[in-house]
Order: C-alpha cells, then sequence, then structure tokens
C-alpha cells in the first residue's frame, strides 16, 4: 500500500495556489487536477451526497480514492447549538434581555434596598430600576450599565457592591447568505458562534468554503471565520453573534487530497501559502506501516497524467 496525496486546484474564487513550494519526500504520492469546471454542472452538493470533487478522485481509478471524503462538512450534522453559556460583562445589551441586578453591603443589612432586582429590557431600549428610575441601556455592554447604576447609587449610599448578569438573553435574527444548505434568517440567541448558526441554517455545503466564512458586522467590520481552527487543532475563539450580523460562506478554495497510508485519509481545503507539509498535518501524518514506502506524483496536466 503506498500514501496518496492529491492537490486539485479551484480557481472560481480567484485565489492563488503555492502549495508547491516546499520539496515532497519520494514516500508520498501526489495527483494533481483542474476540477473547477464541475461545480458548473452540478446542483449544490450536501454533506451525506457524493461532490464533484469527490467524484474527480473516484474517476482517476488509483487505490482507495474512491473513499475519499472532502473533510469537515459532516460536523455540521453532528453540532448542536448552545442552549446555555457563559456570558462576560462584555455582552451588549438590548430589548428582550432580563438582567439581574445584585446589591449587597450597608444600604442591604438597613434595608433600604433590596438584595435582588431582575428587570427587563423594554423595546424603548430602557429599563426601570426603581431605586434610580428609568435608564437608557441599548447598545451598552453590561459593564457599562453596572458602571451607570453604581454612579447613581452612590449619590444616596455609600458602602455596597453590585454586580449585574443576565437572566434571560434575548433571541436575534441573523442573515446567512452564500454555500449552506438553508440561507437566509436563522433566530438565534446571542451566545452562539458563528458554528452555531451554520449548523442550524443546515450547515456548509461541499461546494462552500470552510475556511474563507466572513463574518459581517453592521458597522461593515469584516471577521474571517477558519472552522479547521476547530475541526482540526481544538482552537474554539469563535467569534460570538451580534445584531446586524451578517454570515457570508463563499465557494471552497485550493483542495488537496492525502491518502493511503495516512492516520486521516480526506480531501482537505487549502488557503493560500499552505505546503504539502500542512496538507500532511491536516490528514495526521504518515503511519508506520507506510512510513519506508515508495511514493509517486501523478499530475494532471491538459488532458492526462503526468508521473514522477
Amino acid at each position: 500500500m503506498q500514501v496518496m496525496i492529491s492537490i486539485d486546484w479551484v480557481n472560481h474564487m480567484g485565489y492563488n495556489s503555492h502549495i508547491m513550494n516546499k520539496k515532497v519526500c519520494s514516500a508520498v504520492l501526489l495527483c494533481l487536477m483542474t476540477v473547477s469546471m464541475l461545480f458548473a454542472a452540478d446542483p449544490v452538493e450536501t454533506a451525506d451526497a457524493q461532490s464533484s470533487i469527490e467524484r474527480s478522485y473516484w474517476d482517476i481509478g488509483i487505490e482507495q480514492s474512491e473513499d475519499l471524503k472532502q473533510f469537515g462538512y459532516d460536523y455540521f450534522g453532528r453540532w448542536a447549538p448552545a442552549v446555555t453559556g457563559p456570558i462576560d460583562s462584555s455582552y451588549i445589551v438590548g430589548p428582550g434581555d432580563v438582567l439581574r441586578i445584585y446589591i449587597w453591603g450597608d444600604p442591604v443589612e438597613f434595608g433600604e434596598l433590596q438584595t435582588s432586582y431582575e428587570i427587563p429590557v423594554a423595546e424603548d431600549g430602557r429599563l426601570f430600576f426603581p431605586p434610580v428610575g428609568r435608564l437608557s441601556v441599548w447598545g451598552s455592554t453590561i459593564s457599562r450599565i453596572q458602571e451607570i447604576i453604581t454612579e447613581q447609587l452612590r449619590r444616596r449610599f455609600r458602602n455596597f457592591e453590585l454586580d449585574i448578569v443576565p437572566a434571560e438573553v434575548r433571541q436575534i435574527p441573523i442573515f446567512v447568505s452564500g454555500f449552506v444548505s438553508s440561507p437566509g434568517v436563522v433566530q438565534a440567541t446571542s451566545i452562539w458562534s458563528v458554528l452555531d448558526i451554520l449548523s442550524e441554517a443546515g450547515g456548509v455545503t461541499k461546494d462552500g468554503t470552510l475556511r474563507y466564512i466572513r463574518l459581517i458586522r453592521r458597522d461593515g467590520t469584516v471577521i474571517p471565520v477558519d472552522l479547521y481552527d476547530l475541526f482540526l487543532f481544538g482552537i474554539s475563539s469563535l467569534p460570538r453573534i451580534q445584531d446586524g450580523d451578517v454570515i457570508m460562506v463563499p465557494p471552497t478554495g485550493n483542495v488537496a487530497a492525502a491518502g493511503g497510508e495516512v492516520v486521516r485519509p480526506a480531501i482537505y481545503e487549502l488557503v493560500e501559502g499552505e505546503t504539502v507539509g500542512d496538507l500532511l498535518a491536516f490528514s495526521g501524518g504518515v503511519r508506520l506501516s507506510g512510513s519506508g514506502q515508495r511514493g509517486t506524483l501523478l499530475r494532471r496536466e491538459g488532458e492526462g497524467y503526468v508521473v514522477s
């Protein structure tokens, strides 16, 4: 059994590919081909259906290539959006939120203030806190609201402490476009991440990127999202959503396959500047059983292949 790595150049996004700038060891088989023309004629690919890219490996006729699947797309079927989660003081408050305010210290001991209040944020973005009256909080962080209320209370009381946490969080509409199974508006809670939203939209289709996803804020700020950080390396710092966010999933970029005697045979998506070494890292590396075996490079040129 030999080790196989296959790289497909899919340039319909306009990405430049320079992944062959690293010398390939003799124990690796490389197969290079262009499959971008297959996308134009095919319907949207789901995680269960065989995609144009996967079928292109089948057509090569290399041993085990027919079993290669695009990496990462089946995660969406197993992912459930978060029901609860930690919310820090940077959480931005809006209509529909309910805040719980805790107060302790001398005023509480004398019975001048309640120990806790549970207050909804009204449709106009204000809340009514009995000791100080109505306050406009729409668009403010929890830490800023805590500063405002503390400043108001200090006009009458001393030696107290105050803390604010969300008792209930509101639902917000998030628009999802591009290569997802069900594009459109997703009703979400503000503790959800980009992955939660994409899962609720049916997941990214196999002709959509997992590595060039864009989160567009209301002010036009674009936050790039690379799901390989989580899927391959366990880095879970995905951005949380906010009011007015749009999630855009462009078509997939360049893809490459590692098969045969590697730990995790699959078809992987590459970003600009990544090398064959990165591809081998994605696949978990060569198994011990394949480390001493001969490799081959198979590159598509025109209507045929060049083997070396």
